[in-house]
């Protein structure tokens, strides 16, 4: 083969573009048209995939606008005392389940249910990403031994207001540079 068409050849797969398809995938169905009007309903749905568990896990109900729920998706794993995630995978989530609202959910194994200054700092930041994508953090709930449950909007509902578009720019550009450096959030039930 000649030069010329080998060179040709090469600049042809060095311009190749892969086109790609992003989709959720269904795992299992657990349930269906199931309407959450507190953090005990909510709580309902889950409650044998978080109760009990030696580790902390995140967990996020994708909702409707009639606060039905669409799916669940556990986040994260994490270990006895915290876990890490991503806020972007929340956001995924909820985007491409096309959900209107979403409420959190994490476990703290220890049975202590009052949450963490990690766990305040995390709802306020998820609240006010989700209020500029116009997609509602209903609730954050943290959940303990013996079907108790602690709602972080019922005791801190000034949390779930604003939005990063309600910032002057000093402010926005703060607040993008902490998610931008502090991507990865850390629940801390110990703190």
């Amino acid at each position: 083969m000649d030069k010329f068409l080998k060179s040709n050849l090469n600049k042809k797969r060095m311009n190749k573009l892969d086109l790609v398809r992003i989709k959720l995938q269904v795992d299992k169905t657990l349930f269906s048209e199931h309407h959450i009007d507190s953090p005990q309903s909510a709580l309902e749905l889950l409650k044998e995939d978080i109760y009990d568990l030696d580790r902390e896990v995140l967990m996020l109900l994708n909702l409707n606008i009639k606060n039905q729920v669409i799916n669940a998706t556990c986040l994260t794993m994490g270990t006895i005392n915290s876990t890490i995630f991503n806020p972007k995978e929340i956001f995924k989530s909820a985007l491409l389940s096309n959900a209107s609202q979403i409420i959190l959910l994490h476990n703290h194994p220890s049975g202590n249910i009052e949450p963490s200054t990690a766990d305040l700092e995390v709802t306020h930041r998820i609240a006010r990403l989700g209020n500029a994508l116009d997609l509602k953090l209903l609730d954050h709930i943290i959940v303990g031994k013996d079907k108790v449950c602690y709602s972080i909007r019922e005791k801190y509902p000034d949390y779930f207001f604003g939005s990063l578009h309600d910032l002057s720019k000093k402010d926005f550009e703060s607040e993008i540079e902490k998610i931008n450096n502090n991507i990865e959030m850390d629940f801390d039930l110990e703190r």
